[in-house]
């Protein structure tokens, strides 16, 4: 994930085994097809972008008589790989000045009880890496 500060937009790669996501997203009864059809089919697709919405975004808490912000991210595209992985690139429209969002990142952790995801934020040439579990699904980072 990273600030891209000439479009405003926070831009992130998800990358999950993309039998897992097939698989949840048939169990949710979110897709019929295979996931490389489902991404290409416009009520599919559209559901594929609510449940990452729904389990991958960032918020701010309430400061002063301004409400907090929640991400919406747009799904920009996707590459499934020879590995069976997939990447999807997401993008959202950030609002500024902020210093500090909080990530939630709960993937698949219904599907998956022991599933683990992990964020790398990159600015300014530095990495900051965090791990989320069931557990410990909402972190803080720390921008700018």
């Amino acid at each position: 994930m990273e600030y891209n500060k000439k479009s405003a937009k926070l831009e992130a790669t998800l990358t999950l085994a993309s039998h897992d996501l097939e698989a949840f997203l048939k169990k949710e009864n979110l897709i019929v097809n295979s996931l490389d059809k489902a991404l290409v089919d416009e009520t599919e697709f559209s559901s594929i972008e609510k449940i990452i919405n729904s389990n991958f975004f960032f918020y701010t808490e309430p400061i002063g008589d301004q409400p907090n912000w929640v991400s919406s991210f747009k799904i920009d595209g996707h590459q499934i790989l020879l590995n069976g992985n997939i990447e999807v690139y997401l993008s959202c429209n950030l609002i500024e000045p902020l210093t500090k969002i909080n990530v939630q990142f709960s993937l698949l952790m219904d599907y998956f009880p022991e599933q683990q995801n992990k964020i790398t934020f990159i600015q300014k040439r530095k990495k900051t890496t965090l791990n989320f579990t069931s557990t410990n699904q909402n972190q803080p980072i720390e921008l700018f």
